[in-house]
């Protein structure tokens, strides 16, 4: 294909630099030397950096909420005004154009069929920086929507660069294309992930253009790292992993960009699509061996997780650590499940067999001969490496591949959650089905599901709510003769999943039923499992298990490991009731579709207590992701929203408590402001531990009249109540009176407290905290005014990251702060489950203090105990844990801490921690058997 230049000199050049500020200035010096019809170069910049470019520069803020993509939108729009027919160059300054490069800019690019056009990317070598390696001459597109960085790692004289490419899709870091262009798309989409933002333009423009991406292998720019790109192919990979961008957005194109080449295209033994031969230079002959770049190019001419494991055991420690930053996050790097691979093989030899690909055929038919192999041999190795290297320690949503491993190395290997005991008579528990217009694959699917458990006492009672679909009733109609146990009722009106459900119960004959939707999937032992721990546990009414999702490609992501009794959330899938239980409940209300099953959890907890409900610590309940389904998205059924809200409502009012429901921290979440409870009264400790902020004293006024007497706690001999907050009480809550405490070490200040106090709640607050715009202190009081709850904590964070948000039992027998370190904005999505909004917790662990506790259960415990130091709260937590109370923690309290300090004599504390209540946290029922570590989110227990 013959190259043609870039840029005519018939049209202006509009050049968009966006960088670091000293970079950007090099470089615009270079494009106005090198192309004088240059009219103007565009900064995008946090601060302005002088110049000397007068007219021909044009400098725009940089917004921290849009990012440079925000800029480049207000740019473009701003310079169209008189530049309608121009060119616009797009240039991210971390790239350094090869000498001589930008006088190819003098060239004619319009052609038919070309939406844009790119340089061929360079970077460093690693092995030797003098020389140059590809980083990209276009992105291919691999069947599953993946995308492959094309020609990556080849040597700057190969002759595959001799000749243009073009491709669906390239990155944006330098691009060219006309500005009318640009307009007609609207840019960047700042809504996206910033690195979605890029590869979302180019496939605007070739969609909207009906054009390609040209790459003109002449034109060159060099970026010293070999590690760019990843985050933006790796998190659009794992999108298309995981079913989430649609399958008719682009055509594989890998094939035809392989031939073109003279390549075959055939496939490792990780299913990753790879050359049939390449030029890379000096390699042929044996150079490079196992150096760290060889390796390195091993893993991005394949991207296959087995040619990972083999770099990382290359390189240096510093490097290695980089690589853990940059793929971490993206599951498409990562090994995946054997269902996957499975799936990955059936989609190969599709395209092949279309294609008419008979190496990359022939291939995927010797791998599908020995995928039991593959797992065995390939697969658990890799995952065992790459464990033992630390690449799955982490949070379990910030790492989601380290699900991946935990079915693969832990799931098949755990014991029963159950006593089996020959003697038994085992009863028949009914599956409740609605059904109205199912897929039949997917229904299919599901009754396979239930007639391959374990436990073979069962019978699936399903409803069908007047489905009007012909192939759904056809498919219907044959269920009763697939097995016997299965029997089917059809309702002569839709009444929606609700009045379907409850047909379905009437039809039980069984003394449990489990409720399970039509195109989900039940694990094999899910009904087994839960008929034994009504039998091992008769007073129990209702069984719950975790659950996960399923996507459309057979693949379990996104796993709901609950708690043991913090139901606030209900109890989810898969859930069990004693048939006369649920039908005394009047089964599932009418009204309430979309969160049905949500409001009948609330209505059954509400009514049995905490003895009356069991979790069972295992994944046995699949729900199943497709267009349409709320496991997707909640977005898919908005109704569902209101349903929840409706049954959270009618759940606190049942409860005996007013207040408002309000938006919580994330999609699908509320929270609850509580009505000051009439008749109780607050008792508000400051302790002393730093200059008192103002924004704390105006806080104090939310707690209103029920705010009684202030005491004022010296952490240090000489501290007395400052004159301004004597001052400020006065002024604006008179009658409030304000008592300075003795000092005392330890706790013994707070002590005093609750014995001198006369109110019914005592509050107690550093004076070191800074409340949040969203602060609301008063809740926490009202909190710990309800019956049997002990303490209720606020959440504390530092600079932006969470400090303490609440201790949680880990699995060294300490309380462990949950979710340490995460990003403020990251803590609603990742922690969504276990904190929705108020959560059960075993106290906090930050030397500052905001926690209120009813007085008269503080003073006959003793208070905290000053043996356990940090640890005080929880222990007073336990021991009220044993009378029957509880402890809370709520971000209604948030609180900025200025400065983190560690609490004194950790160690000591920390062994008599442990030998007091070492194991009673280890078998705390808020502590999944499940999870390791709870710091930094929640992390799965891979093993050794």
């Amino acid at each position: 294909m013959e190259c043609p230049h870039f840029f005519s000199s018939d049209h202006t050049l509009l050049v968009f630099l966006h960088g670091d500020p000293d970079r950007t200035c090099d470089l615009a010096s270079q494009v106005l030397s090198e192309c004088p019809n240059a009219r103007p170069v565009v900064f995008c910049e946090a601060r302005r950096k002088p110049g000397a470019f007068s007219d021909r520069v044009l400098f725009v803020p940089y917004e921290e909420k849009t990012g440079w993509h925000g800029a480049a939108n207000a740019a473009a729009a701003l310079l169209a005004k008189n530049y309608a027919d121009a060119w616009l160059l797009l240039f991210d300054a971390s790239f350094a154009p090869l000498e001589g490069s930008l006088q190819l800019l003098g060239g004619h690019i319009v052609r038919d069929g070309v939406a844009a056009a790119a340089p061929l990317l360079l970077t460093e070598d690693m092995d030797d920086h003098r020389k140059k390696r590809v980083l990209s001459s276009g992105l291919a597109v691999e069947p599953g929507l993946f995308l492959r960085s094309l020609h990556e790692g080849l040597g700057m004289e190969d002759p595959l660069l001799e000749r243009c490419h073009s491709c669906q899709l390239a990155v944006d870091d330098v691009l060219l294309l006309p500005l009318a262009s640009f307009m007609d798309v609207s840019g960047y989409s700042p809504a996206l992930d910033e690195n979605l933002r890029g590869l979302d333009l180019t496939l605007k423009l070739t969609r909207t253009l009906h054009g390609h991406i040209l790459t003109d292998p002449r034109v060159r720019a060099v970026h010293p790292s070999p590690f760019h790109f990843l985050a933006r192919t790796g998190l659009w990979n794992s999108y298309a992993q995981r079913g989430k961008i649609s399958p008719s957005l682009l055509e594989p194109d890998i094939g035809r960009l392989y031939t073109e080449d003279g390549l075959s295209l055939h496939a490792d033994a990780w299913l990753s699509l790879v050359p049939g031969h390449t030029h890379e230079e000096g390699e042929e002959n044996g150079e490079g061996g196992d150096s760290p770049g060889r390796r390195w190019r091993d893993f991005r001419r394949s991207e296959s997780p087995g040619a990972l494991v083999r770099f990382l055991k290359t390189v240096p420690p510093d490097l290695r650590q980089a690589l853990f930053e940059e793929v971490r996050p993206y599951p498409y790097y990562m090994p995946r499940t054997a269902a996957w691979y499975g799936y990955r093989s059936g989609l190969l030899l599709k395209y092949a067999s279309e294609e008419g690909l008979s190496p990359l055929e022939e291939d995927v038919g010797i791998w599908k001969a020995g995928a039991s192999r593959f797992r065995e041999k390939t697969l658990l190795p890799a995952m065992r490496c790459l464990r033992d290297l630390g690449f799955y320690a982490g949070s379990l949503d910030m790492l989601p591949s380290s699900y991946d491993a935990w079915q693969e190395l832990v799931e098949p290997d755990l014991p029963p959650a159950f006593d089996v005991r020959v003697e038994r008579t085992f009863p028949t528990i009914s599956v409740l089905m609605p059904l109205y217009n199912p897929d039949p694959r997917y229904l299919e699917a599901a009754i396979d599901s239930i007639r391959s458990q374990t436990y073979p006492r069962w019978e699936l009672c399903a409803a069908d709510d007047a489905s009007t679909d012909p192939e759904s009733r056809d498919f219907i109609e044959t269920m009763p003769g697939r097995d016997t146990r299965i029997r089917v009722t059809k309702r002569t009106e839709n009444g929606h999943i609700s009045r379907a459900t409850n047909t379905a119960l009437s039809m039980s004959l069984a003394p449990f039923a489990a409720c399970m939707d039509q195109d989900d999937l039940l694990a094999g032992t899910a009904l087994e499992e839960s008929v034994h721990a009504f039998l091992d546990h008769p007073n129990v009414r209702i069984v719950y298990t975790d659950e996960d999702r399923i996507d459309m490609f057979g693949v379990r992501r996104t796993p709901t490991l609950k708690f043991g009794y913090d139901v606030g959330h209900g109890t989810g899938h898969l859930s069990s009731f004693t048939t006369e239980f649920l039908r005394k409940l009047g089964g599932l209300r009418p009204g309430f579709e979309g969160s049905q099953d949500f409001d009948l959890a609330l209505r059954a907890l509400e009514s049995v207590g905490d003895e009356g409900f069991w979790h069972i610590p295992r994944v046995l309940y699949h729900w199943r992701i497709h267009e349409g389904s709320t496991a997707g998205s909640i977005a898919s059924k908005p109704y569902a929203l209101d349903a929840r809200k409706k049954a959270l409502i009618e759940h606190y009012a049942r409860a005996g408590l007013e207040g408002t429901l309000v938006k919580g921290p994330r999609r699908g979440a509320f929270s609850f402001c509580m009505d000051p409870v009439p008749e109780k009264s607050i008792s508000l400790v400051l302790c002393d531990n730093g200059k008192m902020d103002a924004a704390l004293m105006k806080s104090l006024p939310s707690f209103g009249n029920a705010l009684t007497e202030v005491f004022w706690l010296p952490c240090q001999k000489e501290g007395r109540p400052p004159r301004l907050l004597s001052a400020f009480l006065h002024s604006h809550m008179p009658g409030t009176g304000l008592t300075a405490l003795p000092f005392e070490p330890g706790f013994g200040g707070l002590l005093r407290a609750a014995l001198e106090g006369t109110a019914d709640i005592l509050f107690v607050l550093s004076t070191s905290l800074v409340p949040d715009a969203e602060c609301r202190p008063d809740q926490l009081a009202w909190r710990a005014a309800q019956r049997d709850v002990a303490f209720v904590g606020g959440y504390h964070w530092h600079r932006g990251k969470a400090l303490d948000l609440g201790g949680f039992p880990d699995q060294n027998g300490l309380p462990a702060l949950l979710g340490r370190g995460l990003a403020k904005d990251c803590v609603p999505d990742i922690l969504a489950y276990y904190m929705c909004f108020t959560h059960r917790s075993l106290g906090g662990l930050d030397a500052a203090f905001s926690f209120a506790v009813p007085r008269l259960l503080f003073r006959d415990l003793g208070g905290f105990s000053d043996e356990f130091g940090c640890f005080a709260q929880t222990d007073f937590v336990l021991r009220a844990e044993q009378r029957g109370w509880k402890g809370f923690s709520t971000p209604w309290g948030s609180w900025e801490v200025r400065k983190e300090v560690e609490g004194k004599n950790k160690g000591v504390c920390e062994q008599r921690f442990l030998e007091k209540w070492g194991e009673t946290v280890r078998r705390h029922p808020l502590r999944h058997p499940l999870l390791g570590s709870v710091d930094f989110g929640l992390g799965l227990a891979l093993g050794e």
